[in-house]
Order: C-alpha cells, then sequence, then structure tokens
C-alpha cells in the first residue's frame, strides 16, 4: 500500500514538474514595455529579482514573479501567461484577456483575488498573452496539500481555520450577482442552452483538441450530464471558482488572503466547487501514508461545514460532483500526455475512480 501511495505521490509531481512552463520565454525586457505602456505610467519603468513561479506555481500557466519601480513607488507583481508554446499544456484555451476583466470586477467588489494591473491578450509587448497583478504576500499548500507543506505542518485547530477561511472565502464567491455583473462572458462557456451545457461544452474543446483516448465513452458521460441536469432559474445559479483545490488558496498566520487561478471559473452550482474538493482530497487520501490520510476531512465533514460557514444548502450535490469528475476526467487525461512513463501508470491510477462515480447510478 505504501509503494502504491509512493508512486501515486510521484506521479502527481512529475505531472505538474513536466507542465509548468519555462518562464524564461517572458523576459523582463518584454515586462518593462507592458509596464510602460500602460496610461497611468510616467516615465521609465524598472523591473528586477525576476523569477519564475518555481514550486508554487500552477501546472496550466506561466508565472513570473518579479518587483518593479512604476512611478516612483516600488512594488511585487506576478506575470501570469498562457503556455501556447508548451505543447503539452493542459486546456486548449486560455483566454487571458477574460481572467484579467475577472479579477477586476471581483478585486475592485472586496473579494480576495489580487489586484490586476495591466493586460497584453494581444502580445503587443509580451510574446504570449498574459496580465500583471499585485503579488500577495502568502504560502499557498502544497499540492499534496496534507502530505507536506503548509496544511501537513499546522496544528489542528490551525489547518480548521483555513478550511474554513476557504468556506468563507468561497461564500463570498458564491454571492456575487454574476448576473448584474455581466461576468458569464468572463467564464469557461461555449455553446449551449444552459450555463450547464456551455461549460461542459468549453471542457468538451480540450477533450478533442488533447486526443482523449475513450472519447465515445466520455460523450456517454457528457449526453447524461446534458439529459439529468437540474433545472435553475436564472437567479439560482451562481459564480463558481471552478478549480477551488486547495493549492489555489493563499494563507498569512493561518488567515486566508488570496483565491488565485481564475482560469476555470464558470456559472454553475456552489456544490461543483465543494465536489472539486472533496475530489481533490479523496485523490490526496490515495496517495498519502496511513497516518496522513486520518487529518483529511471525509466527504461529509466538508460539505457540512461548507454550509454551517456559509448558510448555503448545498443542492443536487451528486449530480454536481458527476459533473466535476467529468471534467477533472478531461484534466487529468491531458495532463497524463506530459507525465514520464515511468509515471503514466501510476498517474492513471488517480482517474479510474473518477469514471467510477460519472458512470454510477444511470438506468
Amino acid at each position: 500500500m505504501v509503494d502504491t501511495n509512493t508512486n501515486m505521490e510521484n506521479a502527481i509531481r512529475s505531472a505538474m514538474t513536466a507542465l509548468k512552463p519555462d518562464f524564461e520565454e517572458v523576459g523582463p525586457e518584454r515586462i518593462k514595455a507592458l509596464l510602460e505602456s500602460q496610461p497611468e505610467t510616467e516615465g521609465e519603468v524598472e523591473v528586477f529579482d525576476t523569477v519564475g513561479g518555481g514550486a508554487g506555481a500552477g501546472a496550466s500557466s506561466g508565472i513570473v514573479i518579479f518587483s518593479a519601480r512604476v512611478n516612483g513607488a516600488t512594488n511585487d507583481y506576478v506575470l501570469r501567461y498562457a503556455p501556447y508554446n508548451n505543447e503539452l499544456r493542459i486546456f486548449a484555451e486560455y483566454d487571458i484577456a477574460n481572467q484579467f476583466h475577472l479579477h477586476r470586477i471581483l478585486s475592485e467588489r472586496g473579494l480576495p483575488v489580487p489586484e490586476p494591473v495591466a493586460c497584453d491578450a494581444n502580445s503587443d509587448c509580451l510574446p504570449l498573452p498574459g496580465f500583471i497583478m499585485e503579488r500577495v504576500d502568502g504560502e499557498v499548500p502544497d499540492t499534496s496539500a496534507y502530505t507536506t507543506g503548509l496544511f501537513a505542518k499546522a496544528s489542528e485547530a490551525q489547518r480548521a481555520k483555513m478550511h474554513d477561511g476557504i468556506f468563507a472565502a468561497l461564500g463570498q464567491v458564491h454571492s456575487v450577482d454574476w448576473q448584474r455583473l455581466g461576468l458569464e462572458k468572463y467564464c469557461c462557456s461555449a455553446g449551449g442552452r444552459t450555463p450547464i451545457e456551455r461549460y461542459l461544452n468549453w471542457y468538451w474543446k480540450t477533450a478533442e483538441w488533447s486526443g482523449f483516448p475513450s472519447i465515445d465513452r466520455l460523450q456517454r458521460c457528457r449526453q447524461w450530464l446534458f439529459d439529468n441536469q437540474p433545472s435553475y432559474h436564472s437567479g439560482e445559479w451562481t459564480l463558481v471558482h471552478g478549480d477551488a483545490n486547495l493549492a489555489n488558496y493563499m494563507f498569512r498566520n493561518d488567515r486566508l488572503v488570496a483565491i488565485l487561478d481564475w482560469e476555470l471559473a464558470g456559472i454553475g452550482s456552489p456544490s461543483m466547487d465543494i465536489a472539486l474538493q472533496v475530489n481533490f482530497n479523496e485523490y490526496c487520501r490515495m496517495a498519502a501514508p496511513p497516518d496522513v490520510q486520518n487529518l483529511i476531512p471525509t466527504e461529509q465533514a466538508w460539505k457540512t461545514r461548507y454550509e454551517k460557514v456559509t448558510g448555503r444548502r448545498l443542492a443536487d450535490y451528486d449530480y454536481f460532483r458527476k459533473l466535476m469528475c467529468f471534467t477533472g476526467l478531461i484534466i487529468l487525461t491531458s495532463m497524463n500526455r506530459g507525465v514520464p512513463e515511468a509515471h503514466k501508470a501510476a498517474h492513471a491510477q488517480g482517474y479510474e475512480w473518477l469514471w467510477a462515480i460519472v458512470e454510477s447510478g444511470w438506468n
């Protein structure tokens, strides 16, 4: 059992490493040019201490961390850019402009989202589409959140406080008036009659683009999700983060200070974000040794605590867990293209159980 856990842990890390874009694609002179092109910038900009995102960076987009002196003030920033030079990237599409605008709107409304500074969606200054945001000082949990890193070294009370911080922040996200703000146009959305169809069809583009090996089987799952989707009034849908895994939250002194990585945001149900977190916890559990498994909250405990902290009821949870397992299959299978051969089989262990959940209970 330990060997299996170790193999899965190595597979997870090898996948993350293989997919991280090379930050040297975007050098300081290009970043300097983008900052100087902003209407509010006066005079020359200085960019320094430029490094790649390192272990804390996500696998899906390029990250450059740097400092800059603009208008006489020095601040720390993060550049996020589309990894179009990486043929093993996860997603077919990266809409940088939409991510920038969503960041801006949510930041302006007081959500814990890094404030965006500049966007180059058309690569006028940068070699790849990207946007700059202010850097938040804090620490993010490790990819295997309970095995190493922030959550692993925290006390039980500290973990509980950080968990509650996540739920409270998600409560803010799920309460945003997305219709009044017109947020769906900045979210993952393709053709379809309903928010669910539009969200699933956005993922379907990646399934086709990446050469999903069991596409007919996946299509049957998509059709089942279409045929069995809950019927909601437009006011019952909410903004969802879409990638609410624990590594996308930043903490300082056990307090949540930022929600990161909004590229998979959509219009759906709060149950989607909670189901994804449950899936993430179960994935971590499979990769963890027995003593660590006991630290990971159960599905029921996680759901109950979200409802208690936010005062929201998780409606149609079982359906939305199937939906998030469906999107998880597309993500992990696309990721597997970049996993070294020695770890492919172990990495595949991480999604066989997703098939079982998606396909369970069909008539």
